[in-house]
């Protein structure tokens, strides 16, 4: 009977590894077929696979706004970086830098359309930015990372201010396996959700480049 179960146990450890590396692996071998395709977003960039995020075209927003968009994205690669790094020090330093440089993006003299749309998405940023400059535990950083990530991409891509191309990446164990989205300024996959654990666990689910 002890036998038995021992081999219960280990069969269901097995399992599970299979399961999750499985899971992994499929995420990334849909990657080829993802970057063979590709559409245009309504400001020409080339995305690879479909367009996940549909945006206003605010392209004509002034270069102090987009400059200062850039900036944010710089505090943000640093606080992703972090997380990748399991650094929940350095991601606090992060989101800090990060909410600064957005709350100067809002107060930015934009008008109308663009006013509403930069005004929702940085109050969504700064939201769990906070959240992440004022918890120590770096599994609470990292759940705030998506929505955080979703905005500033949104931002990103209807303003066109990026100066190098952004890959919106996605890892489908993150989120208790509901899947979560980040920004990398790297094609390759290193993962913030989970660090070393599942490094590169995760796909390019699309691509802004500069024109």
């Amino acid at each position: 009977m002890k036998k038995q179960m021992k081999k219960v146990l280990a069969t269901g450890v097995i399992a599970l590894f299979v399961f999750n590396f499985t899971a992994c692996d499929s995420s990334t071998s849909n990657h080829s077929t993802s970057e063979n395709a590709t559409s245009e977003d309504h400001t020409g960039h080339a995305d690879a696979g479909e367009a996940l995020t549909n945006t206003p075209d605010l392209t004509a927003v002034s270069e102090e706004v987009k400059n200062q968009i850039g900036e944010t994205y710089k505090s943000y690669i640093t606080l992703k970086n972090a997380l990748v790094a399991a650094n929940p020090e350095e991601a606090k330093k992060g989101a800090q830098s990060l909410k600064a440089n957005a709350e100067k993006v809002a107060s930015a003299p934009v008008n109308g359309e663009a006013k509403t749309f930069i005004s929702e998405q940085v109050a969504m940023i700064n939201q769990h930015a906070d959240q992440i400059a004022s918890s120590g535990d770096i599994e609470a950083q990292r759940a705030q990372l998506d929505m955080l990530s979703t905005s500033l991409f949104s931002l990103i891509k209807a303003t066109e201010a990026n100066t190098e191309t952004a890959y919106y990446q996605y890892c489908p164990m993150a989120n208790n396996e509901k899947g979560a989205y980040w920004i990398s300024e790297n094609k390759e996959i290193r993962n913030p959700y989970f660090g070393d654990k599942m490094l590169k666990c995760g796909e390019n689910k699309e691509t802004l480049s500069v024109q």
